[in-house]
């Protein structure tokens, strides 16, 4: 039997051949690539606004181009990304004529949060914030303010300063954490002093507000949240009234 032999020319067409065709060779292009995944997610698992990609490769002069899910995505072309979208990163490296389609990279959306509540204050009250989720799924982390030092793990929270409000909550399959954030104001605009009439044991306010509580000797009385009252006993009455979005006179 005689030795089969490959002429070098013949070799060196095939060479050639792989760095002309490049949608022929993705990964068989001589250098090595990889996606890091940094910040929160780890190899393989990613968290969506929480982590930068980063292409490494040993390639001479390399030049990227990130996909998601397949496609390549418009400006995406430096070493690194920050995903927008959720999905599976890759990333195309060319080097010397060929390119390589490296990593595969899945980034996991946030769980979805939604702050609710009042976003002033009126000196000496509170506003209560409430954190919106699906309970079922996920797991609530808590409170924080404005330079994330924790504040609370109830749900809801009272506020009874101005700042901005954080709310967190986790997904404890994936690992990644989804946030959302209100600003509450100090509310310095005072309602307008009511007018208060007396005619015998009916007391009447103006002028009309969204809402009233009437007080006794100081202390409220249950189901009195009209214009008007009707004193039947002796005492000291007073009444606390407000429009919306303006603190009580």
């Amino acid at each position: 039997m005689k030795n089969a032999r490959v002429t070098p020319y013949l070799a060196l067409s095939f060479l050639l051949s792989l760095c002309l065709f490049p949608s022929q060779v993705y990964g068989q292009c001589g250098f090595i690539g990889s996606i890091e995944s940094t910040l929160l997610g780890g190899a393989g698992v990613s968290c969506l606004y929480f982590d930068q990609l980063t292409a490494n490769t040993d390639a001479i002069t390399p030049t990227f181009q990130w996909l998601l899910d397949g496609v390549p995505i418009d400006g995406a072309t430096s070493q690194t990304i920050t995903p927008n979208l959720p999905g599976t990163y890759q990333v195309e490296i060319t080097s010397e004529m060929c390119t390589g389609t490296y990593g595969s990279e899945v980034i996991d959306p946030p769980p979805l949060v939604e702050l609710m509540g009042n976003s002033s204050v009126c000196l000496g009250s509170s506003v209560e914030l409430s954190a919106d989720y699906d309970e079922s799924s996920y797991v609530f982390q808590g409170w924080t303010d404005q330079f994330f030092e924790f504040l609370s793990n109830d749900n809801p929270y009272l506020a009874t300063e101005a700042g901005i409000y954080f709310v967190q909550i986790s997904d404890p399959i994936t690992g990644c954490v989804g946030f959302d954030s209100m600003t509450v104001i100090s509310n310095t605009t005072f309602s307008e002093a009511a007018e208060i009439e007396i005619a015998g044991q009916q007391i009447t306010s103006s002028p009309a507000y969204d809402s009233y509580q009437w007080y006794k000797d100081l202390q409220p009385l249950n189901g009195e949240t009209g214009s008007s009252l009707t004193a039947s006993l002796d005492g000291f009455y007073y009444l606390k009234a407000h429009q919306m979005d303006e603190c009580p006179q």
